[in-house]
């Protein structure tokens, strides 16, 4: 019988079969958050955790998986790789509120969505003027009136760029469900609710209010997945909402990425379901 070898050649043997993650995208919360000495990989064991842009361009014999942040990091991520990533048409659908509209309409979901108002024509007040380019409530705004729609059309933030004028659904909550998709249906999910100071309030980055666990009925997950089946989505996703009078889903955006509420640090077990689960369903891109 040979004998057994070496501790340390026993250790290099098992490191290289142990299959790499890498984090592809540089935004600074994000990457703090999927950062190799997170806490989130407490519990995901058997993996080499890097960030991308160190180790992406390098030729690895090892299974890698990747995952982006942004939806553009999508597009430059290593290759070959594993990965669940939503396909270029399912992120143009989803990530661009005025293509979210439409992909709406086109498949008979618009009652789903706040009721749509042409900016140039007499609107119901107050309503919600959006960029369709920006995300995190940032060009988010509620307008009362027809000369304070007009002035902030002709704000440096809104001025010149694309906008959709949109009913202003009246709710101190603000709702997002995390989710992770698979060709369209939804094999993981969490969600939140953000208690506002009042249904004007715009919820982002410096201003999300109380946050709390929330329910959400298998009914209502049906409805999300009206819009990822058509394009077949995979990956993860964030959705907006808020509820009408009778309790309905008024859906206000998909995001199709992570979002940043499921980044902070009392959600980390959310946050490693969520990557657990991409990681079993992840494919091989070339």
């Amino acid at each position: 019988m040979l004998p057994a070898p070496p501790t340390i050649y026993r250790r290099f043997v098992q490191f290289l079969r142990r299959p790499q993650v890498q984090i592809h995208g540089r935004n600074s919360v994000w990457r703090s958050a999927f950062a190799p000495a997170s806490p989130l990989w407490n519990g995901l064991d058997g993996y080499s955790v890097a960030l991308s842009h160190r180790t992406g361009m390098l030729w690895s014999w090892r299974r890698r998986f990747v995952i982006p942040l942004f939806e553009r990091d999508m597009v430059s991520m290593p290759r070959p790789s594993w990965a669940l990533v939503p396909s270029p048409e399912a992120r143009y659908r989803l990530r661009d509120k005025a293509q979210f509209e439409r992909h709406a309409r086109l498949h008979g979901l618009s009652s789903l969505l706040p009721a749509t108002f042409d900016p140039d024509a007499p609107t119901v007040f107050p309503a919600v003027l959006k960029r369709t380019d920006r995300n995190s409530g940032e060009g988010v705004v509620v307008v009362e009136s027809s000369a304070e729609l007009k002035a902030h059309r002709a704000s440096p933030l809104f001025a010149g760029h694309p906008v959709l004028l949109q009913e202003f659904i009246d709710d101190d909550t603000d709702y997002v469900t995390h989710l992770v998709a698979v060709d369209g249906g939804i094999v993981w999910h969490v969600t939140y609710a953000f208690g506002l100071a009042d249904g004007r309030t715009m919820r982002g980055p410096q201003n999300h209010g109380s946050v709390a666990a929330s329910e959400i009925s298998a009914a209502e997950l049906e409805l999300f997945e009206q819009f990822l089946r058509p394009p077949a989505f995979s990956g993860p996703a964030n959705i907006d909402f808020r509820r009408r009078p009778d309790g309905s889903i008024a859906i206000l955006e998909i995001n199709p990425r992570f979002g940043l509420s499921l980044l902070r640090s009392e959600h980390v077990a959310d946050l490693r379901a969520a990557v657990g689960a991409i990681l079993v369903h992840a494919t091989l891109h070339r």
